[in-house]
This record gives C-alpha cells, sequence and structure tokens, in this order.
C-alpha cells in the first residue's frame, strides 16, 4: 500500500476489493500521495509553527511547500511512474506552487494542465484506462460535488472554507461522502466499458476504507520509516498496528464483498449509451428549471428503453445461425449463436498455469457480444485444455444444461467446475450417439460416441480423445461439424456406423494432430472450411503438415486460431460466410447450399 507492489497479494483478497469497488485501494493513486502529501505539508507547517523566530521570519505555508516538494518527487519515483500518480503529482505540484506564488488554485485548470502535460510526452495515454479513469474520478468530484453539496446545504455552501467551527465534523463527513459518489458516477460507464463490472458497495466501502487508510493505515506507515534506523522497537510498534488495521481492511471488505448482489458483471456499454448516462447527469445538475429536467429525465427516459428494447430484439429475433472459434491458445472453445436468441459454448479452452482462458478471454468475448447469457454448456471430454475456461463461464452466465459424455477427471480443477455446476443448479446431461434437439431452426445431433463404447480400466485414459462428444450443427442448407479430440479409432467407427458427417465446415479433430484426420474421414466429410483450434508454436508441433496437406489436396480452405485468430462463420440458411480477426478482407462463400 506504500509502494504499490502487490504481485504477493492473493487473487481471492484481489477480487474481494473489486467487488466491494475498493480495488483503487491496492494501487498507488491520487488518493494515496494526496493523503502523503497533506501529512507532509501539515508535518512541516506544524513543526516551523513551533519556532517563534520562523513564525516572525518565514512565511510557514510557503516553507513547507518547499519541504514537501522533494519528498512528493521521491515518492513518484519510488512508485515508478504510474499514470494516477503522476497525474496527482503535478496537481499538487500546481497547488505547492500556487502557495509558493500567492496564486488562486483553480483545480480545473490544474486538472487540464496535468492532462495537457501527461499527453504531450506520451499522446497513447488518452486510451490507457488508468488515464481515463484517474481524470474522469477527479473531473466528477470537481464537477459534481459543489451542486451536490450546495443542495444538501443551501445556506452555507463553503463552511469547509471558512473558519467557521459549527457543523464542519458533519459537513466534511457528508463532502467525503459526496465526493466518493461523485466519482464513483462519472467512471461506472468507464468501469463497464473496461472490465465489465460495477459494485454496489462502493460507497459503502468507501466511506469505511478510506478514513481507516488515510487516518491510520498511511501514516502509522510512514511514520515507522525514520523510527525503524533509530528506535527499531517504536518502528516496529507502528508497523504491527499499521499490519493490524490492514487486516481489518481486508476482512471489511471481505464482508462487504460476500453480501448478495454486492457486484454484477455487465457488458460493455456503447458509445451513445455513456453518451445518454452522462447527458442525463449534466441535465439533473445543471438545468435550473424543474421542467426542463422533468423533460430531460422522461427523454432519458425513452432512449433507455428504446435501447433495451433494441437490444432484445436483435437478440432474440436472430434467424440466422453465428458460430465463433475463439483463440484461446493450445485448447479449443467454439460459440455457437442458434436462432432465436440461444447461446452454446463448445468447450472453454483452459492452459495448464494459472492463467484463466474463461475470464481473461471467453467471458469478455461474451461481454462484447452482449452475451450475458450460455443456455447449453457442452464438454467434448475431460481434458484442461477443453474445461477449464467453463469454469468462470459456468459460474457468471447463468447456464442452463451441461453436456458431457459421462467420463471425469480427477484434478482439482475439473472437481472445482463439477462444484460450481452444482452450486449454480445447472442441469448436467449425459449426451452420446443418438442424442438430438431442435433449437429453434437449428437441429444439434450427437454422432459420437455410442454408450458403453469406451473402455474400462488402464485403456481407459488412452481412449479419452477418442470418446470425445461429436456434435453436427444443421441449418438449412449448411452443417457444421465439431469434432473434439477424436482419433484414428473415433473416426473409423463414425466412418462403419454410417453417420451422416458430411458438413461445410468442420472443427478439424485433435487440433491438427497426425493421429486424426484420415484420409477416408476427410473425404466423407468433404468440406469447404476446415478449422483448426491451437497455440502459436505449440510444444506438440500441432498441426502436422500432412493433415493440413490432405485437407487442401481436397479442395478445402484451412483456417488456423493460430495464425487467423477469431474466426467467425454465419448462415442464413442459404449462404455462407466465414470471416477471420487477422485478414481484414475476410472470406466469403455464397450459394453452397449446392454442396
Amino acid at each position: 500500500m506504500l509502494i504499490g507492489e502487490r504481485g504477493e497479494i492473493p487473487k481471492d483478497i484481489r477480487e474481494a476489493f473489486i467487488d466491494a469497488g475498493a480495488v483503487h485501494i491496492l494501487a498507488i493513486s491520487g488518493l494515496h500521495l494526496g493523503i502523503i502529501v497533506t501529512l507532509i505539508f501539515l508535518s512541516a507547517q506544524g513543526l516551523l509553527k513551533l519556532s517563534e523566530r520562523a513564525l516572525l521570519r518565514y512565511d510557514t505555508r510557503k516553507v513547507a511547500a518547499l519541504i514537501t516538494f522533494p519528498y512528493l518527487l521521491s515518492y513518484i519515483l519510488i512508485t515508478g511512474f504510474p499514470i494516477s500518480t503522476i497525474r496527482a503529482g503535478i496537481m499538487a505540484s500546481c497547488f505547492l506552487v500556487a502557495i509558493l506564488l500567492g496564486r488562486y488554485r483553480n483545480p480545473l485548470n490544474t486538472l487540464a494542465f496535468a492532462a495537457f502535460l501527461i499527453l504531450l510526452i506520451s499522446p497513447t495515454s488518452l486510451w490507457d484506462p488508468s488515464f481515463q479513469l484517474s481524470f474522469s474520478s477527479v473531473l466528477g468530484i470537481i464537477l459534481l460535488s459543489p451542486p451536490l453539496y450546495r443542495r444538501l446545504f443551501p445556506q452555507d455552501p463553503l463552511t469547509l472554507l471558512t473558519r467557521k467551527k459549527r457543523g464542519r465534523f458533519k459537513r466534511g463527513v457528508f463532502l467525503s461522502l459526496i465526493a466518493s459518489f461523485a466519482a464513483l458516477v462519472v467512471t461506472a460507464p468507464l468501469v463497464a466499458f473496461h472490465f465489465h463490472r460495477l459494485s454496489s458497495m462502493g460507497l459503502v466501502s468507501n466511506a469505511i476504507i478510506i478514513p481507516l487508510v488515510g487516518l491510520g493505515i498511511l501514516p502509522l506507515g510512514l511514520f515507522c520509516l525514520p523510527f525503524i534506523p533509530i528506535f527499531p522497537s517504536v518502528g516496529v510498534l507502528l508497523a504491527k498496528l499499521a499490519a493490524e488495521l490492514s487486516c481489518g481492511a481486508i476482512r471489511v471488505v471481505e464482508l462487504l464483498s460476500s453480501l448478495p448482489f454486492s457486484a454484477c458483471y455487465l457488458p460493455s456499454p456503447t458509445t451513445w449509451e455513456m453518451v445518454i448516462f452522462y447527458s442525463f447527469i449534466a441535465s439533473l445538475l445543471w438545468l435550473k428549471k424543474p421542467s426542463f429536467r422533468r423533460t430531460a429525465f422522461a427523454l432519458t427516459l425513452l432512449l433507455v428503453l428504446f435501447d433495451l428494447s433494441y437490444w432484445c430484439l436483435k437478440d432474440y429475433g436472430g434467424k440466422g445461425l453465428r458460430v465463433s472459434f475463439l483463440d484461446v491458445g493450445q485448447g479449443e472453445c467454439a460459440l455457437v449463436e442458434l436462432p432465436r436468441g440461444k447461446k452454446m459454448l463448445i468447450d472453454g479452452g483452459g492452459l495448464y498455469g494459472d492463467f484463466d482462458v474463461g475470464e481473461k478471454v471467453v467471458a469478455p468475448f461474451l461481454w462484447e457480444r452482449r452475451i450475458l447469457r450460455v443456455d447449453y454448456l457442452v464438454l467434448t471430454h475431460p481434458q484442461p485444455d477443453h474445461y477449464k475456461g467453463l469454469i468462470f463461464v459456468a459460474q457468471h452466465f447463468r447456464a442452463r444444461e451441461f453436456w458431457h459424455n459421462g467420463a471425469v477427471n480427477p484434478a482439482a480443477s475439473y472437481r472445482r467446475l463439477m462444484h460450481v455446476i452444482r452450486e449454480k443448479g445447472i442441469k448436467m446431461v449425459r449426451v452420446g450417439d443418438g442424442f438430438s434437439r431442435s433449437i429453434g431452426e437449428a437441429l444439434v445431433e450427437v454422432l459420437h460416441p455410442p454408450d458403453g463404447w469406451m473402455p474400462r480400466g488402464s485403456q481407459q485414459r488412452r481412449w479419452i480423445n477418442n470418446n470425445s462428444v461429436v456434435l453436427k450443427i444443421s441449418f438449412g442448407d449448411h452443417s457444421l461439424l465439431f469434432t473434439g479430440d477424436i482419433e484414428k479409432a473415433g473416426e473409423a467407427r463414425l466412418l462403419r456406423a454410417g453417420k451422416g458427417i458430411r458438413a461445410q465446415l468442420v472443427k478439424v479433430p485433435h487440433h491438427g494432430s497426425r493421429t486424426s484426420s484420415t484420409y477416408y474421414f476427410v473425404r466423407e466429410v468433404s468440406p469447404l472450411y476446415a478449422v483448426i483450434s491451437l497455440g502459436f508454436k505449440n510444444p506438440f508441433h500441432f498441426p502436422s503438415q500432412r493433415v493440413v496437406d490432405r485437407y487442401e489436396g481436397l479442395g478445402c480452405r484451412v483456417l488456423r486460431t493460430d495464425l487467423d485468430g477469431a474466426i467467425t462463420v454465419k448462415s442464413d440458411g442459404k449462404s455462407l460466410e466465414v470471416r477471420t480477426y487477422q485478414r481484414a478482407a475476410g472470406l466469403s462463400v455464397w450459394g453452397t447450399s449446392s454442396h
């Protein structure tokens, strides 16, 4: 908290601070720098006032400002120049310079000067979330706090700037709450846009944590430093007191974050939605006539209703099929958007390390598509590169059913997935050959595995790939085949059983491994497009060049997530369009119903 080093903070504590709306406490921000500068300035001024000679010969405020400057610069250097600290440092420097020159201090001018200086040095900072959040929060405090404060105290709006002591504490508390509220309101759309999350506990948590940090943890942490080399016992005592207060702050945050609806996930707001939001706030605060305010409120309400209606109709009124093969590294994940707004996620990707593909890749894509519910989660087989990303999705996207082949994995991550599924009340559906479901105008068929096909005992592990769920989705004149990680034995079984596996697009089995995609299987599918999901320069050397040549030799276009990025397939039942993220022009084929 003193120097902004967050590497050792456990993930659960970071998540608790995020849900409680107090994550800015864990980062070096203007709050920290403002507290530190204020402490140093007031301490220096207080020490100077103890000397009668200093009071007679010097302006103690100017001397205190000069003393504060080197500490201010040193602290910015120690923290590593984060944008929020630079912004606060420039504003604090302007404040101190204004004291030295005896000039009026205009907060809007200093904020604009800080923004100008940062953008002059680094223009790309304008698109940095920390820049946007840092400056918008301060701008919200400057612009919204005075009108809100005047509504609460219309008779004496500037009490804190006068020497009138009556009611000063009460007004100070209200002003702090108003400032926190203003910062939370103004930054809410930006937080939703960048992080897809909003906290309902922000005002409560900040009202508790900020005084605890500003009046306890930071002062004790700072004051313990000079005592450690001189009086170690005093320094250790102060450090222990700061640590106990930190533990108390963590317990408060964990309690607030555990409350129902403490935080919620949201899709990214559009530009027009953000304009409507900020226009509504501005109209309430700065329109003088009540009739104008009522008109602005009614207009905003109509625009919000229109916006919600538009997105609902666009989602549930959709008549086409859209499939997005996501780039999740060495894994597989495909989002199927079925007619009438139904969503199906086939596998969720997952790396073998601690990186959460579900939270960092799959969920942001869903939010960008303004998807808050995934109706069907399909796990082709229980291997980490297919199921780990499903954990976060199952926890936060209100899934209805979980389709699986009945196989299990003893790993802790798989047990975590099963726990989330049970906790969220998601219906588990074991699927196999013969299972089918009509969803809107689309037909979803499971072609593999048949019941009892997977060997028992020591042979089971070798056959886990061959036991993958194979799905065929048919819509209009088009069919798409999802093959999981089946290998030669699974492909041979599909051919022997005479399954109708011909499709315009196939998800290539087992990441393009040479153990899959036999010649007879590829010839029978006879696809126009083959999508290989794999990681860039993966250690398994997928895909096999022999497999790629086999598909291309039969006139198929091979697409790879490691080179092409996300691959999107759209069908209206008559025409098929395939586009890739990396290739701006995209690829499209029309009239494939004759295939």
